[in-house]
């Protein structure tokens, strides 16, 4: 089968999976020390066991995030070399801005607007930010909402910004930055 995208991109999958298997037992195997430990009254090696775990367990939580990242690099090229495959030399179209690089200036967006927005809301502020990384596909009107692609992009963010725990979304759709999604910000 002739799939476009990241050649064998399961490859890279299956490796995370299998580290996060493998840190399953480190953590198993760490919280039985910490319960050796308490057991025989020694609370202080205990303690050194749980910040170990801690360590751990945090560790483990970022390689979720790698995963889904992953999964996202992987969907987005697909998307991008969809029907791409066996072009002449010379006839390829520009690529699409991949919508990992939408979650930054969304945070930037939701924060100038005191940290409380609807996504809707976001849209034309992050038009703003981006004007100058927006890609000529990314202009092409999308024939399902009439809109263009980077815009739909971004009215689908709140998912992934939440999964993140950057942001909370209330039950008025009312989306509100975290103190983690603040962080994020800085760092760009």
């Amino acid at each position: 089968m002739n799939r476009s995208g990241i050649p064998n991109p399961d490859t890279v999958k299956n490796a995370l999976k299998s580290t996060d298997k493998r840190l399953k037992t480190v953590i198993r195997r760490v919280n039985i020390e910490a319960a050796r430990y308490t057991r025989s009254g020694d609370y202080d090696g205990a303690e050194k066991w749980i910040q170990i775990a801690k360590s751990v367990m945090d560790y483990q939580s970022r390689l979720k995030a790698f995963a889904d990242e992953w999964e996202t690099i992987v969907k987005t090229s697909r998307l991008t070399t969809k029907g791409k495959i066996g072009l002449q030399k010379g006839t390829q179209e520009s690529p699409v801005t991949p919508m990992w690089q939408f979650y930054a200036p969304a945070l930037k967006a939701l924060e100038e607007e005191g940290g409380e927005a609807k996504i809707e809301d976001l849209v034309p502020i992050v038009g703003r930010i981006m004007k100058n990384e927006l890609k000529p596909r990314d202009q092409k009107i999308t024939p399902k909402k009439g809109i263009a692609s980077w815009q739909v992009k971004v009215l689908v963010l709140a998912p992934k910004l939440k999964r993140e725990g950057w942001i909370i979304r209330d039950r008025n759709k009312v989306l509100k930055l975290t103190d983690k999604g603040r962080q994020v910000i800085k760092k760009k």
